[in-house]
């Protein structure tokens, strides 16, 4: 749905070689199917999925592999290049707060895939 008023920009280029990097790799997209397994208790109720939708939120972090890097970018210096090194984290997986009900076009796009 953001896609009309998104668009790629210079800066956010990296971001998304970096989205495209984890969805074609078969070990870090697999890990990350597993997170969200677990994380959203996919296990534990077998209708999520099917018959009921869920959303799981992904919190991934980019931090410079350089610790003279990440303190200069810290405490903003400007000592950091403009190209950096960096390290990939998966901070987090969370279920998606479904008390909040998606809308109508969305469960449409569900039913749909």
């Amino acid at each position: 749905m953001h896609k009309p008023t998104c668009r790629e920009d210079e800066r956010s280029s990296g971001l998304f070689e970096l989205v495209r990097m984890i969805i074609i790799n078969p070990v870090l997209l697999g890990y990350l199917k597993l997170g969200v397994i677990f994380a959203c208790g996919l296990l534990d109720d077998p209708q999520i999925g099917f018959d009921t939708p869920f959303s799981a939120c992904v919190e991934f972090a980019i931090e410079p592999s350089d610790m003279f890097d990440f303190a200069g970018l810290y405490f903003n210096d400007g000592t950091a290049g403009g190209k950096l090194q960096g390290m990939v984290q998966l901070n987090a997986i969370t279920a998606w707060n479904m008390q909040i009900p998606f809308p109508p076009k969305r469960i449409s796009m569900w039913h749909e895939a």
